[in-house]
């Protein structure tokens, strides 16, 4: 997947970056919402926002499990509490291209569950975050999505991400 955002990531031409996966979902209001907020707080590099579990019921209809957040997520400088707790979910994510574009960062193409995570936290190691609480993303948990067919993967990646 990394290598596949990077090529993406290479044709944009507009100020922001933001991911929307096949199985998940974005509210209608989420790009208003927080393009918005990105335009006001020039400082902030990453916005994110509160985000729904989503699943399937017996007729294959998508059904919303309820939010993942119940506290207020982090803003500012956020890097040092996200070695502990991380909080960015890839679809709720909004990115200043010119971060990257400025700092010569891309998501690193041998990592396969968690090169979201690297890269954001390359981002968020001396730049800021922002947080809106509304749930303006959902999630698909279902049993064929990688964190659960790669799951002997996270160790792997831990500890490359431990040595990078």
């Amino acid at each position: 997947m990394g290598a596949t955002r990077n090529l993406a990531v290479s044709k944009v031409k507009g100020k922001f970056i933001c991911f929307l996966d096949t199985n998940d979902l974005w509210h209608s209001e989420k790009l208003v919402i927080e393009i918005k907020f990105m335009l006001s707080n020039t400082d902030v590099a990453l916005s994110y926002s509160n985000w729904s579990k989503l699943g399937s019921d017996r007729n294959d209809t998508i059904v919303e499990r309820g939010k993942n957040f119940r506290r207020p997520q982090p803003t500012g400088y956020v890097f040092r509490r996200f070695l502990k707790d991380y909080a960015v979910n890839l679809q709720t994510e909004i990115l200043r291209h010119e971060v990257l574009q400025d700092n010569n960062l891309c998501f690193d193409p041998y990592l396969q569950l968690s090169e979201e995570y690297d890269l954001f936290m390359r981002v968020l190691y001396d730049k800021k975050a922002g947080y809106d609480h509304r749930v303006l993303a959902g999630y698909r948990i279902h049993d064929s999505q990688d964190s659960y067919t790669k799951i002997d993967l996270y160790p792997v990646e831990y500890n490359y991400n431990q040595e990078v």
